[in-house]
């Protein structure tokens, strides 16, 4: 918590939200607790902060400048799951991608969504001469 004022974005999976409500006794609704970690005060009042909580094979919740949002996924089918090492690590690498091209949240997260599906179809993390087949 001691850090959080220092955050312009967080992400986490709904377990690790879901402690985070319960230390704080914020309760266990997942979009509740997005809004008072968003709205936690911020050392840089230029921007306000992105809160991103992953839910599996559900929805991505992204609550944002007051307002929560959910993006679905496209399910894999659990045969062309390979591994699942990465995942959560390679949502963000997407989304921040897609952060940093300035594109809207709606395009951040499917940048999330596509660059996680493609970790969960690979072996590894390792990608020696594999492209992945989705742009930005």
């Amino acid at each position: 918590m001691a850090a959080l004022e220092y955050a312009d974005i967080l992400f986490g999976n709904e377990t690790e939200f879901a402690a985070l409500g319960e230390k704080q006794n914020w309760g266990t609704d997942l979009v509740e607790i997005a809004k008072k970690v968003a709205e936690f005060p911020k050392a840089n009042q230029k921007r306000s902060r992105i809160v991103v909580i992953t839910q599996g094979s559900k929805s991505t919740l992204v609550y944002h400048e007051g307002k929560a949002e959910e993006f679905s996924i496209v399910p894999i089918p659990a045969e062309e799951i390979v591994d699942t090492n990465g995942a959560g690590d390679a949502f963000v690498g997407g989304f921040m991608a897609g952060l940093m091209k300035e594109l809207p949240l709606e395009r951040c997260v499917n940048a999330g969504h596509n660059t996680a599906a493609f970790i969960l179809r690979t072996s590894g993390t390792c990608f020696a001469g594999v492209k992945p087949s989705f742009e930005l």
